[in-house]
């Protein structure tokens, strides 16, 4: 029975009996009580206090630290929140904190679900930049809900992700964690990722660079593309470049009718896969400081006019084998952006 049904079947009928001062206190105050009882047996139940649990998002990606560890920290700056017993309202706020030297921050935070994007924002702007020394203080950002996540479902929360840290700028004095503080009305989630050692030493880290000797290869008027007259790799160390690396020469097969990559016995001749020439060198063991140089011979096609469409050469070196050791130069790939093979690049990179 709800109050308004109690307080209906209340008698109503008058009557013209005189009824004195204490019975008509006595009924008011029966009726108020019951109708007071009445309310409180109709009040819903108090809703539930949102849950969230925190967990790192993406892979790992491994760091070289200065104490001679290799440690992994998450590719994502942010982390994965999972919603339990009640929606996430619109207008949290989470606030995260990271070290500036593994990660950089987006202009703007993304929230995902299931490939959906999600409102939110910045109510602060990420504070904190690549620093010059390690003591450097914690980079920090606050992001508030544009609107309301459903429990049952797990949100991606990215600000960022972590830096192209290149040899020799790659090894990172005493890496601190990322906090993660999501404000609740029952109290805070928090959750710290902290870096975790990877099993690997720093001296076992090795890393190579490429290199050309670019040559002209010209045609008609004022066309022209660049292939290598010879290629070098470079052992970046401190653990050599392992024996059976990939050293690779890639052109575009409508230019060039072969290409042979390296001399005598060693020497490889390239094949075509789809619409390019490709030579693959297996390379020999090169410590640190040391470097290999091979010749590249080439012979071009007979060629009038412009193309319509051009696959660049690109020099890369790989070793697939061993890429989970393979530190960063930011030399692995090496190619050319100003050919001139159409009317288009003719005329910003001609040269006759």
């Amino acid at each position: 029975m709800t109050t308004s049904d109690y307080c209906d079947s209340v008698p109503t009928t008058r009557t013209t009996r005189t009824v004195g001062r204490r019975s008509v206190l006595i009924a008011v105050a029966v009726t108020t009580g019951t109708a007071c009882l009445g309310l409180l047996q109709a009040a819903p139940a108090r809703a539930a206090d949102p849950e969230v649990t925190i967990e790192a998002g993406g892979d790992l990606v491994e760091v070289a630290t200065a104490n001679g560890a290799v440690v992994q920290v998450p590719t994502v700056l942010g982390g994965l929140l999972s919603v339990g017993s009640a929606p996430l309202p619109e207008g949290t706020e989470v606030r995260v904190t990271w070290d500036p030297r593994l990660y950089e921050a987006n202009p703007a935070p993304v929230l995902t679900v299931d490939g959906e994007a999600l409102e939110c924002s910045y109510s602060n702007a990420p504070s904190g930049t690549a620093p010059s020394t390690p003591s450097s203080a914690p980079a920090q950002a606050t992001v508030v809900l544009g609107e309301a996540l459903p429990q049952g479902r797990s949100y991606l929360l990215c600000l960022g992700s972590t830096r192209s840290l290149t040899y020799p700028q790659d090894t990172v004095e005493a890496p601190e964690g990322t906090s993660i503080t999501v404000s609740l009305p029952a109290g805070p989630a928090q959750a710290q990722q902290e870096a975790h050692a990877s099993g690997t030493q720093t001296t076992e880290l090795w890393g190579a660079s490429v290199g050309a000797g670019w040559q002209m290869l010209t045609w008609g008027e004022g066309y022209h593309v660049w292939y290598p007259g010879s290629v070098t790799l470079r052992s970046a160390g401190p653990a050599p470049v392992p024996a059976g690396s990939r050293l690779t020469v890639q052109a575009d097969a409508q230019v060039l009718a072969s290409l042979v990559l390296g001399q005598g016995a060693d020497a490889v001749t390239a094949v075509t896969v789809g619409t390019v020439l490709s030579a693959t060198y297996t390379t020999p063991e090169l410590t640190e400081g040391q470097m290999l140089t091979l010749p590249v011979t080439v012979e071009a096609r007979d060629l009038d006019g412009p193309l319509d469409h051009l696959e660049p050469t690109v020099v890369t070196v790989s070793s697939p084998e061993a890429a989970r050791t393979q530190r960063s130069t930011g030399w692995e790939s090496v190619s050319r952006a100003d050919d001139a093979y159409d009317e288009a690049t003719r005329l910003r990179y001609g040269v006759g």
